[in-house]
């Protein structure tokens, strides 16, 4: 048994390795494009703002903020340099020596639809080559720490379970059961139909594996959403930051300063509110938050909302129609609460619509009786049958409306808190999508005087 651990434990080692070098690599290359994506979006708020003093600096900036940056530029459609590291290279073609040495990104800048300039960032090649190096050989360290440890383990494994056998199976399945406890039974194959310990083990290590599976993507899918949402706002807020310190340094006028500081309170808005998004679903998974039903008008509620969007609904070019009952329409439920899901479904809805499209919001009786139902259509671009059934899990959002839509796509949990709002008054959020036909999202709620269905 202990040459068998033993065995295995260089297999695995090695798969490991080979595995974590090519995560590593990965890593890498992700980096590399996450510096060129945040120059990018400088490059494309400097043309916004025509702002060529901030897009200078930034790209100046980038190779002493970043190690193994060698150079970045902002190069225009004819090829002529616009903004360099190198200030003498400023007005020149782009066609400069390379060298073995580095190995550059490159990415277009748009402005809306029309592509306006190309940025570059090259690194070092031995840099790159260097930290990779140093995180392989950590690695490296870290198996032979945990291969030398599991070997002492095993043998001392492998001893016990000679001596009793039995004894220490029990022992091992009552563990697997309580870390794979809360896990939904799996299939076990043939291992499962043994009736002794060793099948009971088995079917207690299957369960564990499945909810450590399951955590570890959650983690995983938890901690990328995260650093998305939160990496650039925090980029640009630090760039122009750094822009007014440098300014003030040289003692410049303070004029340029009042649209830096309305961009970094866009950016810091948007960081408030992904906090308070994750507090609110944190809140609702636990359970703690609030719920205090009484009667309102619906309808009244619908227009006050509406009344919110209308500079927004212009601005966008969309037509809102509403087909609500004039003699209003009283409910029961907490009032606050789908104030905070219609908000949140028209502001989807304005987001993922193009100009000259249309917003209907509409309230009427429900077939099964004794309920009021609300729903918004859009005339947008619709979601894929595949994407509709993760399109209400936290941070998740449409793939093809990223790549489409302009501007922030918000942090991904509006739906996930809309959906337990609902469901904390008994009743589902539903979706009814085609994919380039549009989406419709309804709700139903209980008539004022009837709290069937209430939660």
């Amino acid at each position: 048994m202990s040459l068998l651990v033993s065995l295995s434990l260089a297999a695995f080692g090695v798969f490991l390795y080979q595995a974590e070098e090519r995560q590593i690599r990965g890593d890498a290359l992700a980096e590399r494009q996450a510096i060129l994506k945040n120059l990018i979006h400088v490059a494309r708020e400097a043309f916004i703002g025509e702002d060529d003093l901030m897009l200078v600096k930034y790209v100046g900036l980038l190779p002493k903020w970043t190690p193994g940056v060698i150079s970045a530029a902002i190069i225009d459609r004819d090829g002529y340099v616009l903004a360099h590291s190198d200030p003498h290279l400023i007005g020149r073609n782009e066609m400069l020596p390379r060298g073995n040495i580095s190995e550059s990104v490159r990415g277009p800048i748009k402005k809306g639809s029309q592509w306006v300039a190309t940025a570059e960032v090259r690194f070092s090649r031995d840099q790159i080559e260097r930290d990779v190096e140093e995180r392989l050989n950590e690695l490296q360290r870290r198996l032979l720490t945990v291969a030398l440890w599991s070997v002492v383990l095993g043998a001392a494994l492998a001893f016990g379970v000679a001596y009793s056998w039995s004894g220490s199976i029990n022992q091992l399945s009552r563990l697997a059961a309580e870390i794979g406890e809360g896990t939904r039974s799996v299939s076990l194959d043939r291992l499962a139909d043994r009736r002794d310990e060793i099948g009971g083990l088995a079917r207690a290590f299957e369960a564990m594996a499945g909810r450590l599976q399951e955590l570890d993507r959650l983690k995983e899918d938890f901690v990328s959403a995260v650093t998305h949402e939160l990496r650039s706002p925090l980029a640009a807020i630090e760039s122009y930051l750094n822009v007014v310190s440098d300014e003030i340094s040289r003692g410049e006028s303070s004029a340029n300063w009042v649209g830096y500081v309305e961009r970094i309170r866009v950016n810091t808005t948007r960081l408030f509110k992904f906090v308070n998004d994750l507090l609110d679903v944190s809140a609702l998974e636990r359970g703690a938050v609030p719920y205090t039903p009484a009667s309102f008008d619906l309808s009244a509620l619908c227009r006050e909302v509406c009344g919110f969007f209308a500079l927004k609904l212009g601005y966008s070019g969309l037509e809102l129609k509403l087909d609500l009952p004039d003699h209003g329409v009283t409910v029961s439920g907490d009032a606050e609460k789908i104030r905070q899901v219609i908000i949140n479904l028209l502001s989807n809805a304005i987001k993922f619509t193009p100009a000259g499209g249309t917003i209907e919001i509409q309230i009427t009786p429900d077939p099964a009786g004794g309920l009021q139902r609300f729903s918004i259509r859009d005339s947008g671009a619709g979601i894929a049958e595949a994407d509709q059934r993760r399109i209400f899990d936290k941070f998740e959002q449409v793939a093809q409306s990223r790549r489409t839509v302009p501007g922030p796509k918000g942090t991904g949990l509006g739906l996930a808190i809309s959906k337990a709002l609902i469901e904390l008054h008994g009743q589902k959020l539903e979706l009814n999508s085609t994919f380039g036909a549009g989406s419709s999202f309804s709700f139903a709620l209980p008539a004022a005087g009837d709290q069937g269905g209430i939660g």
